[in-house]
């Protein structure tokens, strides 16, 4: 755990980050008590800020599968398509118990309120430079289909209604494929497009390999790394 710093609004603002402890190997199931207090209190912060947030993945997946949690599930999953609105309320949240603990940029916000139950706010997006820009948002930087986006509904959960894309049913169906109905163990879902799936895992980092020894990276490379380490040495 390590503490960083951002500047909202021109004030400094300090958190503990848990990026590295965030696993699926480090933390336990939430309970239901836990996820129903995170969310609940979640939409509470949230609506006073006009921020309205959307159930996704497992959570959305127990909402309508389960009418509750998915078993195993470890934290709460919702997403926000106004990041600028999140970031810049991010020390209210703090004052109001809501505390930011894993943060990437464009991607994802983790926020908890008690030591062991995370909530998972993804950040939904246009994207700026993709070739499936037309067709797709980045959702949590996965490339994901426009049109299940169009509309939006709303879904009961532990007694409280929530926003959701409409009908939930076909989101889930992309996420987790066509026997989402059936309880799997694991996390092994790809819950973006293939194209980019495939472009941003196998082709790309293979292109870029053949390009590097191509040009001789690793030697120019080491270069570049010598000479800083030579400027250094001089300014000393």
């Amino acid at each position: 755990m390590s503490c960083k710093e951002l500047i909202i609004k021109g004030e400094r603002f300090v958190y503990e980050d848990e990026s590295e402890t965030i696993t699926y190997d480090n933390i336990q199931p939430i309970t239901i008590e836990d996820a129903k207090h995170l969310l609940h209190r979640t939409k509470q912060l949230f609506d006073k800020i006009g921020l309205p947030m959307f159930l996704a993945y497992g959570t959305l997946l127990g909402a309508v599968r389960e009418k509750s949690l998915i078993s195993g599930d470890e934290d709460v999953d919702v997403y926000v398509t106004d990041e600028q609105k999140l970031y810049d309320n991010i020390p209210w949240l703090n004052d109001n118990g809501l505390r930011l603990c894993r943060r990437y940029k464009g991607a994802l916000y983790s926020f908890k309120i008690n030591k062991d139950a995370y909530i998972d706010v993804y950040i939904l997006r246009k994207y700026k430079n993709a070739l499936w820009a037309v067709n797709c948002f980045s959702l949590c930087g996965l490339a994901t289909p426009k049109r299940y986006f169009r509309k939006s509904g709303t879904i009961e959960l532990f007694g409280d209604l929530y926003h959701c894309p409409y009908p939930p049913e076909e989101i889930l169906e992309f996420w987790y494929g066509k026997d989402w109905r059936i309880p799997q163990k694991g996390h092994h879902y790809i819950c973006e497009i293939k194209v980019a799936y495939y472009w941003k895992n196998l082709i790309r980092p293979i292109f870029s390999k053949i390009i590097k020894t191509i040009i001789f990276y690793r030697y120019w490379k080491k270069y570049r790394y010598d000479s800083a380490i030579e400027k250094s040495s001089d300014k000393e």
